[in-house]
């Protein structure tokens, strides 16, 4: 079976119109169905997200702290117990 395009799968998502194809072939594919579904979940989530909800990056200091404590470790010849 010839599965519906991800490409396609993503306009239909974001609300473009389904031809008579793509609905029967959705309307008897499992497989393209759930692909749809999950990223119709993806566009609502994207769509109900404000600029509060993006990460910001870690201040400059951490990263300076992380650097400091690999570098000791590397010049103690220190290593992580490992499994």
């Amino acid at each position: 079976m010839t599965h519906i395009d991800t490409d396609a799968l993503v306009a239909l998502a974001l609300g473009e119109p389904t031809d008579a194809p793509q609905r029967h072939h959705l309307a008897g594919c499992v497989v393209c169905a759930d692909h749809l579904a999950a990223l119709v979940r993806v566009v609502e989530a994207a769509g109900s997200s404000s600029p509060a909800d993006i990460p910001q990056p870690p201040p400059g200091r951490l990263w300076q702290a992380v650097e400091e404590a690999v570098r000791r470790d590397d010049a103690s010849g220190a290593r992580p117990d490992r499994e």
